[in-house]
């Protein structure tokens, strides 16, 4: 007489051995990165003011006047009275899916929502106003993983009003992945994509901040472009100018920190300094280079500060941090 004990096990050594070959494919699987599509006209129909939330995502510093503003990246903007900075009080939230970066000057706030450039009114946080909506009027790519590996490349947009918003990574056995003749070997297949004044009240970023306001220009970076936007009509901004900086000092772009009138540029390769005297026309000054890392920067009187953040894609094996003296930045 068997016994139920017995039993049992006789029928869990039967299912682990005809599940030895899934076992295998489970074992030696790949992450594949895999496009996420998304509508323009949803994302910008989905733009809200709400009551306060609590903040779940990764994000930014932002400081104006008495308020604090936390960007969760792809998510909106939290907004809290910093009065008490022990305590700050939470009182709103813009939700704003595309958000990675805002600036405000003389209580309007100025976003990115994936390629669209939004424009509130906070001067009331009880009653934030939506002001204006830019299309199309900035750069957006998509950020591939560090640590891609496969790609699928026949998930894309499929008319105007869709884009490439992220990329999520999906697990699946190594043997269906390179048996499909749509997904690359990222790393042996050949493949390419194309695609402060003190006479107003300007908020400070952080030392990963891509947007500033200096008068009424509006500043933003991609990977090699500074883009110079008007915005003495916050109702009627326009691109003033594109500057390749590449051609200036090479590096791909990251961070930007404004103090009296220049830009200070955080790039891959070193802290740039760009003068901003004409501040529709940017001019480039001088530069401290260094050995290829990801590297924000701020500023202090004439102390730069710029930290090289190793063991990731941008090249640095170790971290360290570089103090600078920019009294003299020609």
């Amino acid at each position: 007489k068997i016994s139920a004990l017995v039993l049992v096990v006789m029928v869990c050594l039967q299912f682990t051995n005809c599940d030895k070959d899934n076992d295998v494919d489970i074992i030696d699987s790949v992450a594949v990165t895999v496009p996420v599509i998304k509508s323009k006209s949803e994302i910008r129909n989905s733009i809200a003011v709400t009551g306060a939330k609590s903040t779940n995502s990764d994000g930014k510093i932002y400081v104006y006047n008495d308020l604090l503003f936390y960007i969760a990246q792809n998510s909106g903007v939290h907004i809290f009275n910093n009065q008490n900075p022990e305590s700050p009080q939470n009182l709103a939230f813009i939700q704003i899916e595309g958000v990675h970066d805002i600036s405000v000057k003389n209580d309007i706030l100025y976003a990115d929502n994936f390629m669209d450039l939004v424009v509130f009114d906070i001067s009331n946080v009880s009653s934030i106003q939506l002001l204006n909506v830019e299309e199309d009027m900035l750069t957006y790519y998509a950020t591939f993983p560090d640590d891609i590996s496969y790609y699928q490349s026949d998930i894309y947009p499929s008319n105007n009003d869709e884009f490439i918003a992220n990329y999520t990574t999906v697990n699946m056995p190594r043997v269906v992945a390179e048996d499909n003749e749509n997904i690359y070997n990222w790393t042996t297949e050949i493949f390419m994509f194309t695609d402060t004044a003190l006479a107003n009240n300007i908020g400070v970023g952080g030392s990963y901040a891509k947007f500033q306001i200096f008068n009424d220009a509006l500043y933003t970076i991609d990977d090699y472009r500074l883009y110079t936007f008007d915005i003495t009509d916050y109702n009627d901004i326009s691109l003033t100018s594109t500057t390749y900086m590449q051609s200036w000092f090479g590096g791909e772009l990251e961070t930007t920190y404004i103090l009296k009138d220049n830009l200070f540029i955080g790039a891959t390769n070193g802290m740039h300094i760009v003068s901003l005297e004409d501040e529709f026309n940017p001019i480039y000054m001088s530069s401290f280079l260094h050995a290829t890392g990801c590297d924000p920067v701020v500023v202090e009187g004439f102390t730069a500060y710029i930290t090289v953040r190793g063991g990731n894609s941008c090249g640095a094996v170790e971290d360290q941090i570089n103090v600078i003296d920019v009294s003299d930045i020609s």
